[in-house]
């Protein structure tokens, strides 16, 4: 019983927490092969895009903000997957302890480990010629790109980097603030029916 009902609420937290990038109705301009550089940005453009993400702290800003993502996440999924079985009434108050025991120990396992798996295989890089060049050359001239850069070294240039990483995590805090309730409903609505199928 136990493991039936930990890996389906592993199995319906992991579709969440996928969901965000992998669903076509939320980015419907974002398959894989969108995001291959389709032509080769110029030389020129290149440097330009390189000192933008340079002043603007480039991959440190890069980082901040990949582990602020990934910590928010799995804050997100611990909370709901406890609340929700807490909540239910099917089990006894000792099973659902046992539960939210083990949940919590086997899943924020999992989960660390694969954010840290991830950091590892971030490249930069590939990042910035894979999709930082591409999206800059399309929306940017270089003119454009050189404003940018002479913006960005004014004080309140320097200042809106500095509050970059702060300003997009209050911003994820705010919005899981605001979908956590329909998340919650859907995932309320998931685990009765898993944990009526099983019984």
């Amino acid at each position: 019983m136990l493991k039936q009902i930990f890996l389906i609420s592993l199995t319906s937290s992991l579709f969440f927490l996928n969901s965000e990038v992998s669903n076509p109705q939320i980015f419907p301009n974002y398959s894989e092969s969108n995001l291959r550089v389709s032509q080769k940005t110029s030389t020129r453009k290149q440097q330009l895009i390189d000192r933008y993400l340079e002043l603007i702290g480039g991959e440190k800003t890069f980082q901040e903000v990949i582990r602020a993502m990934l910590s928010q996440m799995e804050q997100q999924f611990s909370s709901i997957l406890t609340s929700e079985l807490v909540e239910n009434q099917q089990l006894s108050p000792e099973e659902r302890q046992q539960i939210t025991n083990k949940l919590n120990q086997e899943t924020t396992s999992i989960i660390r480990k694969s954010n840290q798996m991830f950091l590892e295989r971030i490249s930069y890089q590939q990042i910035v010629e894979e999709v930082y060049y591409p999206i800059y050359d399309k929306y940017f001239t270089e003119e454009d790109l050189q404003t940018l850069i002479e913006f960005y070294q004014t004080p309140t240039g320097r200042k809106t980097i500095e509050l970059l990483p702060q300003l997009f995590q209050e911003s994820m805090q705010r919005t899981a603030q605001v979908l956590n309730p329909k998340i919650k409903s859907v995932m309320q609505e998931i685990i009765a029916e898993e944990l009526q199928r099983i019984n």
